[in-house]
This record gives structure tokens, C-alpha cells and sequence, in this order.
């Protein structure tokens, strides 16, 4: 989510009135929190797969999934 498609997504994103959690590297912490995520996961760290959290919508701006 730190780069130019992510962090466009949520800023458009927090301004409709969702809460966002990013997805980022261990550097991109600070930046997708400042834009207005209320949570940043670590990709290299874990796995947002093995949350208990059941997501609305999900978006792949990276094209890395499966």
C-alpha cells in the first residue's frame, strides 16, 4: 500500500468513511498510517491470512496474489 496505486486507494478509501488496514513492508509503516490506516500488517513479519479478521474488500494493487 505504499506505493503510487495504494496509497491513492486509501486515501480515497478513508475519505468515503472506511477503515482501512494496509498492507507494507517493514517501511511502510509510517507512511500508510499517516494517509489514514487504522492498522498496517507487516508482510514480511505475517500473513493477513492468519488474522481472525473477515475483510469487506481487499485490493491487490501489487498483482503478487496467486
Amino acid at each position: 500500500m505504499s506505493g503510487g496505486v495504494g496509497t491513492y486507494a486509501v486515501q480515497l478509501a478513508v475519505h468515503y468513511g472506511a477503515q482501512v488496514i494496509g498492507v507494507g513492508g517493514p517501511h511502510a509503516g509510517e507512511l500508510v498510517r499517516s494517509l489514514g490506516a487504522v492498522d498496517v500488517i507487516d508482510y514480511t513479519r505475517e500473513d493477513i491470512i492468519d488474522r481472525l479478521i473477515r475483510y469487506d474488500f481487499i485490493l491487490d494493487a501489487a498483482e503478487t496474489a496467486p
